[in-house]
């Protein structure tokens, strides 16, 4: 603030130089009260020291001329201190959003990030701040530090969307083509899908180099029970199977209902061939069986399968002829 001496102007007789200084006083207490801090602040200063100004005329006494001047250092005072009091309000204000910013960047980012690191020196900086110019400079600063807090934020979802789709592109290759591509119209009596969806999943196995086998079964008696029981006590031979089969599958193998009373199960192994095959003997060697009601008794009736075990290493129409030859070789097990 300029320093205005009315000393040489009080050693003169004459009355008009103090009015002149005192004068020259308010006007330069107006003019150093130009920062903005705090607008109401202000614009009560200035009215204040507007209404002083003016009663500074030519024929005001010398005493009044000096008490005007006390009232006008009077409301520079307390101008000052309204405006420490802003400073104080607008830097705790400050310091309370850095503090929840920098909780929610950590949760964002973590704690290692640049962002979390730049709110930090910026809330330090706040607690040594003494005027408006410095809280005017962190706001730029804190401006360049949000611009950082999007750019963190938006890498965060970037990375979350680049993991999402790895995700999916790794369960769609795991779940395999062939079961995308699957007809989903399903067999009415076991609720399993059919043939041709089968032969789909064959072909994606072998082209997608997953060491998978085929294993085909041929339910026995089934034509016996239809004859004596009805078709529909034969497709609760199949569903009873089939229950049994999906059981002791893993949750990779399929099961689909073929022609007449066969079953082709897809199992994807990496064991030697002979151990598969001694896991579906013991798996097809559990005893299974189904009441049958006959006139006023109940009939318990065993239900195996003949079984077939290929390793797909050849073509899909390779595979399908070994399938439909074994099948075809049991016709002798009531095949129908």
């Amino acid at each position: 603030m300029p320093i205005v001496s009315i000393k040489r102007f009080l050693e003169t007789a004459s009355d008009e130089p103090l009015r002149l200084a005192v004068a020259l006083l308010i006007e330069k207490l107006a003019d150093c009260a130009a920062l903005e801090g705090d607008a109401q602040a202000l614009d009560d200063f200035r009215a204040e020291i507007h209404g002083i100004r003016e009663g500074v005329t030519p024929d005001l006494p010398t005493e009044n001329v000096l008490v005007l001047a006390q009232a006008a250092a009077r409301a520079q005072e307390t101008y000052n201190r309204r405006l420490s009091k802003g400073i104080e309000k607008q830097g705790a204000d400050f310091h309370v959003i850095i503090r929840m910013l920098q909780e929610s960047l950590v949760t964002i980012a973590g704690e290692k990030a640049s962002s979390v690191e730049e709110l930090t020196k910026i809330g330090e900086q706040l607690e040594r701040s003494n005027a408006f110019g410095d809280i005017h400079s962190l706001k730029q600063h804190l401006s360049s530090c949000l611009t950082g807090l999007r750019a963190e934020i938006e890498r965060e979802k970037t990375s979350s969307r680049t993991l999402i789709e790895k995700l999916q592109t790794e369960l769609g290759g795991f779940r395999g083509g062939g079961v995308a591509a699957l007809s989903r119209e399903l067999d009415p009596a076991t609720r399993l899908p059919r043939q041709e969806d089968c032969m789909t999943a064959i072909r994606h196995a072998i082209d997608s180099g997953t060491r998978c086998f085929a294993l085909v079964m041929v339910i026995n008696r089934v034509q016996r029970i239809n004859a004596r029981f009805g078709r529909d006590a034969g497709d609760r031979m199949l569903c009873r199977f089939k229950e049994h089969v999906e059981k002791q599958f893993s949750s990779s193998d399929r099961l689909f209902r073929w022609m007449g009373p066969a079953m082709v199960g897809l199992l994807e192994r990496q064991e030697a061939f002979e151990l598969v095959r001694a896991q579906v003997r013991r798996m097809l060697e559990i005893p299974i069986q189904e009441n049958y009601e006959i006139g006023d008794r109940s009939v318990l009736i065993p239900i195996s399968a003949a079984w077939s075990l290929t390793l797909l290493n050849s073509t899909a129409e390779a595979t399908d002829q070994q399938i439909q030859t074994f099948i075809a070789s049991q016709g002798g097990r009531d095949f129908v």
